[in-house]
């Protein structure tokens, strides 16, 4: 789990890093016709915004019909195939949106991409967060990482 989600955000990172070092630093630049710079455009907004709104959608639904599932390990199933694929939609659709960044030498789809890592690092699954998402108890917790879960302490006891 942990790794797909690092594989989408670094990955995501990479892109976004490539393009801003080639966009504002390379010399070299694609050429195309207006009207098909207009039309990837606009087609990559459309895309950002969709799938935008879908990660939105799913970080929101999906852990509520997730804590309904009885099975624990169902539930860490259902969990994993979530953040699998959040990570890897969001990933694919930042090197999309790179390529068109780069073809049509238009940085306005950069803020569609800004806007995707900060999601992809809103949603990042820690192990407090999977807790959270999945609606376990602490000793299920226990159970799936061991020791290395610790239990909340009160500072007042």
């Amino acid at each position: 789990m942990t790794r797909s989600a690092s594989i989408g955000l670094f990955g995501s990172i990479g892109a976004a890093l490539i393009v801003i070092i080639f966009y504002y630093a390379s010399p070299y630049r694609f050429y195309i016709s207006n009207n098909a710079a207009n039309y990837l455009f606009y087609g990559g907004v459309a895309l950002a915004v969709l799938v935008i709104a879908m990660a939105l959608m799913t970080v929101r639904k999906k852990p509520r019909q997730i804590r309904t599932i009885d099975d624990i390990n169902e539930r860490i199933t259902n969990y994993a195939a979530m953040v699998r694929s959040l990570y890897s939609t969001t990933f694919a659709t930042n090197v999309i949106l790179s390529v068109i960044i780069l073809l049509c030498h238009n940085n306005a789809l950069l803020m569609f991409v800004i806007i995707t890592v900060l999601l992809q690092f809103m949603t990042y699954p820690n192990m407090y967060k999977v807790k959270v998402d999945a609606g376990l108890t602490h000793e299920q917790m226990h159970e799936i990482y061991g020791d290395a879960y610790s239990e909340p302490t009160k500072d007042n006891e």
